[in-house]
């Protein structure tokens, strides 16, 4: 009975080890790889069906053959060193090898060992074609390489930094501006390494909230970045969001222009300017002081003056330097120094020529239209002098006998750039046969030389109920 039973378990293990054999043989010949085995002579003890198929061989003439009938030059060189490899170390050996058909080969080589013994009797080898992997890896780093070229023609920094704020990708305009090697920056945490310290914790904290989602990406902002000599930099950026399938930030990518040196410009131009413009202000004092010092000596001159006729001249000339001395003061005091607002400055002369010239027996109402409008110091100071002259010369003559007049101020100006002002009164009016280019009044005279002179205008004079100027010019193009 005992040994019936030991038959019967030898014939069941005999029948198993047979069908694994089957399995691993059915296996070996399906697959799609070149699958041998070579002694330590380098002959070969297996090859299968594929193997036979790569080689156009019946099995008969590769089995007991040695290798180098199959494989010469460069490629048997090293195939004898890693099989001789295999056989002194007793570990697998693995590489990438071209056949003399330009076919790419992927090998391993491992040892076959005696169960007994442990010696190593054979090396077994896999032989897969990757090719096709090959030519593919080959096209994806073409276009990799042609993506960084792209990257590192830019002439701003690109970076990609991870939500783990680490740099996964940084182009040659990034490691110029920061002065280190591409292997120096990959994989660092940004904001630690290159970012400046002072601003670390707040550039950290906005990072995070747009990986969250907290807040919305910030499209541009400045700030400066830490170089390797210690130099700080300040960069223009424009962020993009990067979005895995699901819509979720996984990374930025940011472009940075250095704009230091624009920057330092930018600040010296606003230094040189300021400085230009306290320059200017204290100009504009100054040459205000010096017509109101004139204007009081003119005064004095009056005073002293015993005729009428030389003291109404030097009140005149006085009032024509007040008008530039005012001019002179709102620019002052104005925050452009390179024009001037008419409204104020008309008001403020309606106030000085009727100090100049009280009339205390007529009720004079003074009725001002004037723009809002700046205009350059060369058009307001001859406008303001017209304006002066055109005022002085109504107070003085439009309301002898009168207990009340009106004297109208209108001063437009169009988008084109034309300027018009009209001074009028309903006072006594001009004369008959009155004639501006003929007048012998030094006022009148002073206006049309103004008018037509300096601002290139057009002077129209009308007589209907009183007295009215019509200047019009257009303003120079800038």
């Amino acid at each position: 009975m005992v040994g019936s039973e030991l038959d019967e378990k030898r014939k069941r293990a005999e029948a198993a080890l047979r069908a694994s054999e089957e399995r691993y043989r059915s296996l070996v010949e399906s697959t799609d790889d070149s699958i041998y085995t070579v002694n330590r002579e380098g002959k070969y003890l297996f090859a299968n069906e594929k193997m036979l198929s790569v080689l156009g061989l019946p099995r008969e003439k590769v089995i007991g053959s040695h290798y180098s009938a199959f494989i010469s030059g460069e490629p048997a060189k090293e195939f004898n060193e890693k099989v001789k490899q295999v056989f002194e170390n007793g570990k697998p050996e693995t590489y990438e090898c071209r056949s003399k058909d330009d076919v790419w080969l992927l090998r391993t080589l491992s040892p076959i060992k005696d169960p007994e013994t442990g010696e190593i009797t054979a090396v077994t080898g896999i032989t897969k074609s990757i090719t096709e992997l090959k030519q593919a890896g080959e096209a994806l780093q073409k276009e990799r390489d042609r993506a960084q070229m792209y990257l590192d023609v830019a002439g701003v920094a690109l970076v990609v930094i991870d939500a783990d704020q680490k740099v996964s990708l940084i182009n040659k305009k990034g490691c110029d501006v920061l002065g280190y090697n591409e292997n120096e920056i990959i994989d660092k945490n940004w904001f630690d390494s290159f970012i400046v310290e002072r601003d670390r914790a707040e550039v950290k904290e906005v990072f995070d909230k747009l990986m969250t989602g907290e807040i919305e990406p910030v499209e541009y902002f400045e700030n400066p970045v830490l170089t390797k000599s210690g130099e700080e930099k300040l960069l223009a950026w424009h962020n993009v969001p990067l979005k895995d399938e699901k819509g979720k930030i996984i990374a930025t990518i940011s472009s940075g222009e250095d704009i230091t040196e624009r920057k330092r410009a930018e600040d010296q131009i606003k230094a040189a300017l300021k400085e230009k413009e306290v320059l200017l202000r204290e100009i504009h004092h100054r040459v205000k002081n010096n017509l109101q010092v004139v204007s009081s000596l003119l005064n004095l001159q009056a005073r002293a003056a015993k005729d009428k006729g030389i003291n109404d001249i030097l009140a005149e000339s006085r009032n024509r330097i007040n008008a530039m001395a005012l001019i002179h003061s709102q620019l002052y005091e104005n925050r452009d120094l390179s024009a001037i607002n008419m409204k104020g400055f008309v008001a403020k002369l309606l106030g000085q020529i009727l100090q100049s010239y009280p009339v205390q027996d007529t009720k004079i109402t003074s009725i001002v239209h004037i723009d809002d409008y700046p205009l350059p110091i060369a058009i307001a100071v001859p406008l303001g002098l017209i304006v002066n002259e055109l005022l002085s010369n109504a107070f003085k003559h439009a309301f002898v006998n009168r207990k009340e007049g009106k004297i109208d101020v209108v001063l437009r100006a169009s988008e084109e750039g034309v300027v018009s002002l009209t001074v009028s009164d309903d006072g006594v009016g001009l004369p008959e046969g009155f004639d501006i280019k003929a007048s012998e009044r030094l006022g009148l005279h002073v206006v049309k030389i103004l008018v037509e002179d300096q601002l290139e205008g057009n002077l129209e004079v009308v007589r209907d109920k009183g007295t009215t100027f019509k200047i019009e010019f257009k303003l120079p193009n800038e």
